[in-house]
């Protein structure tokens, strides 16, 4: 075997630095093309600003010909780098993936016993779903990088304007990261433990078809049922339990966005009335203040896929660092 197996013990960590290693260059791609999408989105309002204090001024067909064609430059990069940027990071996503399922599924098919409490169709979830969400760690990083690029542009665009504003915006983003990575890391044990009931049952599903048979000779159907039922309403119960967690992540992630970029455009208005800001400037604060939800909220996010991820190649681990 590859990878964990020459380095050491296979444990959730080596899995995910394993699988950030083997991508790397797929990665560095798609973190340049990423990056360069968020460069182009957070160009558009900044071009609209300076058309408006310079070009619309001039009132010159020449000028208003160069910032249209610098208005089609930036579309036409944003398209281009997020469509060559994404069919990178998923192709490299998918293959991963893909990776783990067949390693996990060569674990599940060994012959021997191995010293595990994992049954077959628990197996099947971790060569399934966890193998999918761990490779979503490929995708993880870059958008992270590239959301980061979109704010320090957007923090060092406005500070150029005005200073309190660009640091208004790297306050924000600050505060915004450190109150939902303490909500992230309950997400991530909540998910663990979620996969665990829905692979046991699972795993009980396996079991009962496997023994139906006999179960109809002895007329155990009932007591099997109700095995069953039980254990699926733990998973019911726990996948709820996880749905509530990110609904609350999520909102509380929406919120936030939504607050600092409204504390954004009022300073901005603020200090436009103040006539500490031009014209322009306002039109370039209100349009990134507007830009700037969606990279902060991808961002925010970015700390729950981690701990996903994180979770789902511990599960796998439990596999792949079974004894022969």
């Amino acid at each position: 075997m590859s990878g964990t197996d020459r380095r050491g013990p296979v444990t959730g960590p080596a899995i995910l630095r394993t699988a950030l290693r083997r991508n790397a260059g797929a990665m560095a791609w798609g973190t340049l093309l990423m990056g360069l999408y968020q460069a182009g989105e957070t160009a558009f309002p900044i071009a609209l600003g300076l058309i408006v204090e310079h070009a619309l001024q001039e009132r010159g067909l020449a000028s208003l010909g160069w910032s249209i064609a610098a208005l089609a430059v930036i579309v036409t990069t944003v398209s281009l780098s997020w469509r060559f940027g994404m069919r990178i990071l998923q192709k490299a996503n998918t293959t991963e993936a893909h990776r783990w399922r067949v390693r996990v599924a060569d674990c599940g098919l060994q012959p021997v016993a191995r010293d595990t409490d994992l049954k077959s169709g628990e197996v099947l979830t971790i060569a399934t779903e966890d193998a999918d969400q761990t490779a979503d760690i490929i995708e993880v990083v870059p958008l992270l990088i590239s959301s980061l690029v979109a704010v320090l542009i957007t923090a060092v665009a406005l500070g150029i304007a005005s200073l309190w504003l660009g640091l208004l915006v790297i306050a924000g983003t600050i505060a915004i990261l450190t109150i939902l990575s303490v909500l992230s890391r309950r997400i991530g044990e909540g998910t663990r433990e979620q996969q665990a009931r829905v692979a046991r049952a699972g795993a009980k599903v396996a079991d009962l078809i496997t023994g139906l048979r006999p179960l109809h000779g002895f007329g155990g159907n009932h007591a099997a049922f109700l095995s069953y039922r039980k254990v699926s309403t733990e998973a019911k119960d726990q996948a709820v339990t996880v749905a509530r967690a990110s609904g609350a992540y999520a909102g509380a992630a929406l919120a936030l966005n939504a607050i600092l970029a409204a504390a954004v455009t009022l300073a901005a208005g603020w200090l436009a009335l103040g006539g500490r800001i031009s014209i322009g400037q306002l039109v370039m604060a209100v349009g990134l203040a507007q830009f700037i939800i969606e990279p902060l909220k991808l961002f925010s996010e970015m700390p729950k896929y981690v701990m996903v991820a994180r979770a789902s190649a511990e599960r796998m681990a439990l596999v792949l660092a079974a004894p022969r």
